[in-house]
């Protein structure tokens, strides 16, 4: 998650790494999100992944980039062209994972990962429909659906 991402880190973290970029359409983020807290632009982390994607072009190392709707469609071709890009193997062990909490969530995973920590598999996307969150919020705001980068 790009709010996530430390900053004053050395170069050579995104010199060395193997890196992608994985996005989502900001309005599919919106109903889970707000069930957290309060979605914003700034929340969401929009500006700072696109801020890494800069900083790893800058570097001569542009990621690729996969859509989590087109993983969720279908997770194997995704995953495949993924390590394809990346230059990794692919493995089935990619596509199954045992439920439950894992030692490497983080902090975060009790407000996140619920229905993460229930599956075992990729499944289609959700599609929300379009209601508020609340007075003055983001989906009252124009947003973009997609960033061009």
């Amino acid at each position: 998650m790009a709010k996530q991402f430390v900053h004053g880190l050395t170069d050579e973290l995104m010199k060395k790494g193997k890196h992608f970029i994985l996005i989502r359409n900001p309005l599919d983020i919106l109903a889970s999100f707000h069930k957290v807290l309060p979605p914003s632009f700034l929340e969401l982390g929009l500006a700072g992944l696109v801020s890494i994607y800069s900083e790893l072009c800058e570097l001569g190392k542009p990621p690729p980039i996969i859509d989590a709707a087109e993983l969720q469609e279908n997770p194997e071709a995704a995953l495949r062209g993924l390590c394809e890009d990346l230059g990794i193997p692919f493995q089935d062990a990619m596509l199954k994972w045992e439920a439950g909490p894992k030692s490497y969530d983080g902090i975060w995973a009790p407000w996140w990962y619920g229905s993460v920590h229930k599956s075992t598999g990729f499944k289609q996307s959700t599609k929300y429909p379009s209601s508020s969150y609340g007075e003055g919020d983001i989906s009252d705001k124009p947003f973009p659906t997609k960033i061009v980068l």
